[in-house]
């Protein structure tokens, strides 16, 4: 299965749940013409279907499984008023369902707080390593093989820092984007794990460099940079390629889904070279 089909997939979930609500709806219209009591109509809000409502009734439908971060096993609610009318939302006043009953508070703040946490520490990790950059760049004097790699060892963290948190700003904050599962949050989880796994090539740069130097008094530091630059940054791409390709076309509709976010055993690729 390629990542494009799965992504279309993903949607048509939604838009299969929205053609059998509008076809079930279409036959309580049927039904409901011969009846003089009052009613909110049937409607599909773009997460769940909602049948017809006698007035000042609340009706109730579980949690829509397809929506990251939801509890299936609690339900979300609806309230039609007196008036036959569905209730609007008094700040946007258009007609609202509510679903903060599918997630359980608890959880929800404990994640918060760890996501805080991690954003933190990459946000702080990420002025150190800018700094350290900008200190290495001016000064000439520093300018040298060994602090060639440790430059690209700490554009690699800062990259893969920064990626990390959109990722956390723009992906996991925000359930529309896991549920539509784009092109575009898929490309950051790959861009994401090639700078993740250019942070360990580089590392292993930095050893070998270091391994050479002491065993080879003769070798060409140059040289040895130029290779180590090339490796350190191409390696890591035929194995994040290697990933993508393998999950895309042969993952299950768990892999492929929500952003790729959940583990996938294709996650040995990289788990192992690393």
């Amino acid at each position: 299965m390629s990542s494009s089909t799965t992504t279309e997939a993903s949607v048509d979930v939604s838009e299969l749940k929205r053609l059998e609500c509008l076809a079930k709806l279409n036959e309580s219209v049927e039904s409901a013409s011969d009846s003089d009591q009052l009613f909110c109509r049937g409607t599909w809000d773009g997460w769940q279907c909602w049948p017809d409502t006698a007035a000042g009734r609340i009706a109730y439908a579980p949690c829509p499984e397809f929506v990251f971060g939801f509890d299936t096993t609690r339900f979300a609610h609806k309230a039609c008023d007196e008036q036959g009318e569905w209730f609007r939302h008094p700040e946007t006043n258009r007609t609202w369902s509510n679903y903060t009953t599918c997630v359980n508070i608890d959880d929800f703040t404990w994640s918060r707080q760890i996501n805080t946490i991690y954003e933190t520490g990459y946000s702080i990790s990420l002025i150190a390593l800018i700094l350290s950059l900008g200190i290495l760049s001016y000064f000439r004097s520093l300018k040298c093989a060994r602090i060639t790699l440790h430059m690209n060892l700490f554009a690699s963290f800062a990259t893969n820092n920064t990626l990390w948190l959109l990722w956390y700003r723009m992906v996991l904050a925000d359930p529309e984007v896991l549920s539509f599962n784009g092109s575009p949050c898929i490309t950051l989880h790959l861009v994401l794990h090639y700078f993740l796994i250019t942070n360990y090539a580089w590392m292993l740069c930095e050893g070998f460099y270091l391994h050479t130097v002491l065993v080879s008094a003769f070798v060409s530091e140059k040289k040895l940079v130029k290779w180590l630059v090339v490796l350190g940054w191409t390696v890591p791409a035929c194995v994040i390629v290697l990933y993508g390709v393998l999950r895309g076309s042969y993952g299950t509709d768990e892999d492929v889904t929500l952003c790729w976010m959940t583990e996938s055993s294709y996650g040995m690729v990289f788990i192992v070279p690393v």
